[in-house]
């Protein structure tokens, strides 16, 4: 289906053994009914083990002039079949076209138009050529849609954004996370010699608790681990790649051991025990301070 005035195209490609370059399709004439603008042949040679061959295609444009049932063709071409010792015929068949819209008027133009049957002469190029469109038109019409372009766009520079945008944010993350452990070292003294302080003297399992709490929680801030589930052994680890002196990280894991036994046999420690024991753990912690702030 086609409108008057737009036009259509008929490629037609012959292929085969032999010389293809002589190949010829019969004429094909147009009609009151239908305009045939034929383009120069196209000729394409290979060398093959069976000798040469190729394709030659043939390529017209059809312009319809009024609406109705068009028709073109049939068109046909003769080679010799060399197994049969004969010429036979190969067939295009008719082409029909349903032409809708009002019958063409008003001169065509001509320019850039191939012929290939130079009988036609200068008269033939005058001739109406209705509903071609200008070029202008034609390159609009193949234009992408706004929706396409902007898929094509995103597909550029929206996925590479998205990429970054992705990486910032992490970085922001771990920003932020860094802080909050600087955070966390800074205070990590002051919260524990606070707690320490808020200890009441006496006898029991919770002082001894609290007081190894205390300790674990601030080697986690320090070392940034979850410092409630450090062992004695990971303690001594962890303070001797700080370089904490020999004597006071033995004392340090003797404390933990100290409140873990005190902790877990439920024997109370003495008043004395306590204030001795806090005061220990305070001396420690400032060592290690002393010690990280190097």
């Amino acid at each position: 289906k086609i409108q008057t005035g737009e036009t259509a195209y008929l490629k037609v490609t012959i292929s085969g053994q032999g010389n293809i370059r002589d190949a010829k399709l019969s004429e094909f004439k147009d009609s009151q009914a239908i305009k045939v603008y034929p383009s120069a042949p196209k000729v394409d040679v290979k060398k093959t083990m069976q000798g040469l061959g190729g394709t030659k295609t043939f390529e017209y444009a059809l312009v319809p002039q009024r609406p109705g049932m068009a028709s073109v063709g049939p068109l046909s071409t003769a080679f010799f079949n060399p197994k049969m010792g004969q010429y036979e015929n190969l067939e295009v068949p008719k082409q029909n076209l349903e032409v809708n819209g009002s019958a063409a008027q008003g001169p065509l133009v001509t320019a850039g138009i191939d012929g290939t049957d130079e009988s036609r002469g200068a008269a033939s190029l005058g001739r109406a050529l209705v509903g071609i469109k200008p070029p202008s038109v034609l390159l609009k019409s193949q234009i992408p849609p706004l929706w396409l372009r902007a898929l094509a766009w995103f597909s550029i520079l929206g996925l590479p954004l998205i990429y970054l945008l992705l990486r910032w944010f992490r970085g922001m993350q771990a920003k932020q996370a860094a802080r909050a452990d600087d955070r966390k070292r800074s205070s990590a003294f002051r919260r524990a010699k606070s707690a320490l302080q808020n200890i009441k003297d006496g006898r029991g399992q919770d002082a001894s608790s609290s007081l190894s709490q205390i300790m674990r929680n601030y080697l986690g801030d320090v070392f940034a681990v979850k410092g409630l589930a450090l062992t004695p052994g990971e303690v001594e680890e962890l303070l001797k790649e700080k370089g904490v002196s020999a004597d006071r990280l033995r004392r340090m894991v003797y404390l933990l051991e100290k409140l873990d036994q005190w902790k877990y046999s439920g024997q109370g420690e003495s008043l004395n025990d306590l204030k001795t024991i806090k005061q220990e753990i305070l001396d420690s912690l400032r060592e290690i301070e002393k010690v990280l702030s190097k």
